[in-house]
């Protein structure tokens, strides 16, 4: 799972931390097998207490995988999906923006890939693989 953004990822038991972790890998693989999941989904019936950490592992996995596809991902789009979220989804986007999160793979170095962050147009850094 990703850093800690969600506050109360601590007070969360095991075994919510792992349907976080099992949800997290069949979204995953839905991107790995050529599919568009949408994180609502997977949000729908997940009960409150593990929803905004499954959220950001979710918004984390998309912004890697929709990054690779080429797509442009603003984070105000989530924050209109997502509006009782908002602190999670600006935090998940400036994270992965400042660099700070080492996960966008691109297949050259041509190829940007953009997201919006909070306080602009950004590109992370692109490597071979």
């Amino acid at each position: 799972m990703s850093e800690q953004l969600h506050p109360g990822r601590d007070s969360l038991s095991p075994s919510l931390l792992q349907r976080v972790d099992e949800l997290c890998d069949r979204f995953e693989d839905a991107w790995i097998a050529g599919q568009r999941p949408r994180i609502e989904d997977y949000l729908n019936d997940t009960p409150e207490p593990e929803r905004p950490l499954l959220l950001q592992e979710l918004l984390s996995l998309e912004l890697v995988y929709g990054c690779r596809s080429g797509e442009t991902l603003n984070a105000e789009d989530y924050v209109r999906r997502f509006p009782e979220h908002a602190e999670i989804i600006r935090a998940v986007f400036a994270k992965a923006v400042e660099g700070e999160r080492a996960f966008v793979w691109v297949a050259t170095r041509s190829n940007g890939c953009w997201a919006r962050a909070v306080s602009g147009w950004s590109t992370w850094p692109t490597t071979s693989s």
